[in-house]
């Protein structure tokens, strides 16, 4: 089948399969918390300098210290939060006989094997929330020694495609499972 946005699939010569996954339609997310960060920052830069320079704002009082750091604190999350959707990824490496999955981050990188004779289980699980009946998402998770969830908040055709390539893979059926991610 087609492989849907967000994967690329590549094959070495081990006969391994890379699977890359990259969360696709982020990319206004980006542009908006870039723009957002740049004006952020000038003002914690410009609330900054007042503060050190010891000037006083309307009323004659000067910027208390917490002030200044708690909008430090904001444009260091929003900062780390922006990275992590530039740069997070997950893949999987599909050989012989496990499951490699890497998850990376900006500075996070989990990895986790899977042997294959370990897995009994592949899990298509709707992702509801309350109040959130609109949007469909979905959940791929594996069930093997330690279940693990490989895709989250998910379209059902990248669940689908990844979950039928890994169950044909561990020669298991795919299952779903029509129910509330944080009961099920």
């Amino acid at each position: 089948s087609e492989i849907p946005a967000g994967f690329s699939l590549d094959q070495n010569d081990d006969r391994e399969v890379r699977i890359t996954h990259k969360q696709p339609g982020v990319r206004y997310l980006i542009l908006f918390f870039t723009v957002w960060i740049l004006g952020w920052s000038v003002g914690c830069f410009f609330l900054g300098s007042v503060y050190l320079s010891g000037r006083t704002v309307e009323g004659g009082e000067s910027i208390p210290l917490w002030l200044v750091i708690v909008f430090f604190l904001a444009d260091g999350f929003v900062i780390v939060f922006l990275l992590h959707f530039i740069f997070a990824k997950t893949q999987f490496l599909v050989g012989r006989e496990q499951l490699i999955v890497e998850k990376r981050s900006f500075l996070i990188r989990r990895i986790r094997s899977i042997p294959r004779d370990t897995i009994q289980q592949l899990i298509e699980v709707e992702d509801r929330f309350a109040g959130d009946d609109e949007v469909r998402k979905w959940l791929l998770k594996i069930k093997a020694v330690e279940p693990t969830t490989l895709l989250a908040r998910q379209p059902r055709e990248s669940t689908s495609w990844l979950g039928g390539f890994l169950a044909d893979w561990a020669d298991i059926p795919l299952s779903e499972k029509t129910a509330n991610a944080k009961t099920g």
